[in-house]
């Protein structure tokens, strides 16, 4: 309601867009965090919905850069209202979460602290989304996973870490949930590239990353193994004019690369990066892991995977 409720094209945007719906994963995630370790509901409220803001106006910013026409089954803000109009909603929405970190009731060193923490995080996404705008066969498996926690796991592991602040909780505990998180965001990432092939992305066209020529564990893995002449064509169609991508194209490389080997080795990271959020949810304290295993079972496993595949 405060950040849509004034009149204005900038507050119409935000209806339209806020109006979608949503997970909200990452304000749960930061409520249920906090619940776990006694935190006041008045005082992570507000954090949880800066980390909601801050993750819609990552999603209005990133369908800018990609050119993504579809988002939640409706046109995406830039293809609705115009490139502007999205690039100052995402703004606002940036603005506005900070906004919320100064009203929260609580110290002002403790507030001091959330801001940096969402600074510091806003900073690793953005170097996260810049790595992520253009693929190239040089992209390594050890690159993407870097870039994801980037991009990806910096936001999954904000609302935990600001709970986590709010609590005083020990520096052992707060190390351990941020790399569970930045995995499980890892997995996350792993999941959405696998949907883009699959026409299973919620509400988005199928072929979204082939038709912007952007980072997916897919080509990826394609590079990783060497798949010539695979590879060769596919950064061929990759580097062509992206307007020039007809759907027809897309969905003939979108059907290659799910029977090519690359998919099935993406199919195994996911695996292993899962395994590992398992290892690390072993070292956390109970309610806690109870609360992070919750969490992570909104994603489908491997083996889902495969047979959805097969």
């Amino acid at each position: 309601n405060r950040v849509a409720s004034q009149a204005g094209p900038l507050q119409i945007s935000a209806r339209y867009h806020l109006a979608a719906g949503g997970g909200q994963f990452r304000a749960q995630l930061a409520l249920a965090t906090a619940y776990c370790l006694d935190v006041p509901a008045e005082r992570i409220i507000p954090v949880a919905a800066a980390c909601e803001l801050l993750h819609n106006a990552s999603l209005v910013h990133d369908d800018l850069q990609d050119q993504d026409a579809m988002r939640r089954g409706q046109y995406t803000v830039w293809k609705r209202f115009g490139e502007d109009i999205a690039l100052n909603l995402g703004d606002y929405f940036l603005t506005q979460a900070h906004g919320l970190l100064l009203e929260t009731p609580s110290s002002a060193e403790s507030r001091l602290h959330l801001a940096m923490l969402f600074t510091r995080r806003i900073s690793e996404s953005i170097r996260g989304q810049v790595l992520s705008a253009r693929f190239t066969p040089e992209f390594t498996v050890a690159d993407y996973e870097s870039m994801v926690r980037a991009k990806t796991g910096a936001f999954f592991a904000l609302p935990a870490e600001c709970a986590l602040a709010l609590a005083d909780a020990p520096s052992t505990v707060n190390e351990d949930v941020v790399k569970t998180l930045e995995q499980l965001g890892v997995a996350y990432q792993i999941q959405d590239d696998l949907s883009d092939f699959m026409g299973s992305k919620a509400g988005r066209e199928a072929g979204s990353d082939l038709r912007a020529g952007v980072v997916n564990a897919v080509f990826v893995h394609c590079a990783a193994s060497r798949q010539q002449p695979l590879l060769d064509q596919l950064m061929i169609f990759l580097r062509q004019d992206r307007t020039q991508a007809t759907t027809t194209d897309v969905t003939r490389w979108a059907k290659r690369l799910c029977e090519s080997t690359a998919f099935e080795h993406t199919l195994n990271q996911l695996e292993s990066v899962q395994t590992r959020v398992a290892k690390h949810l072993q070292k956390l304290p109970m309610p806690l892991a109870q609360t992070l295993a919750e969490a992570s079972l909104q994603f489908k496993a491997a083996s889902e995977w495969r047979l959805s595949h097969s």
